[in-house]
């Protein structure tokens, strides 16, 4: 019949707007939510602890005095250190999906987080620091994926991940029916278009 065979990987690099882009914005939203709640319980039970309804009302308003901060912050690096937009670089390959940050400001800015959150004893700015050290390399293995979810308009492909946060593949322009298509041959959950 003719068909090709599949390509044994796909690899590409893409810059990725940052403070227009609903999946970043979300997953941004979701850590600081998650941080918030962190801090609530840690304040609350302290200052709950020591002051009673008093107190838990004071680490109140300290979580949410600490998620505007980081939100904050959060804009000021995504926006004006970044200059909005993140270079990353994807890999499909028979073991999985590899995502690699490529942007070494934002290296450097993750880094900048984590040590003034440890010097000034701010636990959320380390926190965010922690995180984007992390997440700098992301490797999703195909038993983890437990779907897709595709965004043909954005030319993005969410990874929906068993206990893990979803992955966004952004696809470098044209390249989205053949990300698709890869994806979709080594997903045996994926979703259709």
């Amino acid at each position: 019949m003719g068909s090709e065979p599949p390509a044994p990987h796909l690899s590409w690099e893409v810059e990725v707007p940052l403070l227009t882009n609903p999946f970043i914005l979300s997953h941004v939203g979701g850590a600081i939510l998650a941080l918030m709640a962190l801090l609530l319980v840690v304040f609350g039970a302290a200052l709950g602890w020591a002051n009673g309804w008093e107190g838990v009302g004071l680490a109140l308003l300290l979580t949410l005095a600490a998620g505007l901060f980081v939100a904050l912050i959060s804009v000021l690096t995504l926006g004006l250190f970044l200059g909005n937009r993140y270079r990353l670089e994807f890999r499909l390959d028979d073991a999985g999906i590899q995502m690699v940050s490529r942007s070494r400001r934002a290296g450097l800015a993750h880094r900048l987080a984590l040590l003034s959150g440890v010097l000034a004893r701010n636990p959320g700015v380390a926190a965010a620091g922690v995180a984007g050290v992390v997440t700098e390399t992301v490797f999703v293995a195909w038993d983890e994926v437990q779907g897709l979810r595709p965004h043909p308009g954005r030319g993005v492909v969410t990874v929906r991940r068993r206990f893990f946060p979803d992955l966004h593949v952004f696809c470098a322009p044209g390249a989205y029916p053949a990300v698709l298509a890869f994806l979709n041959a080594r997903t045996p959950t994926a979703e259709g278009p």
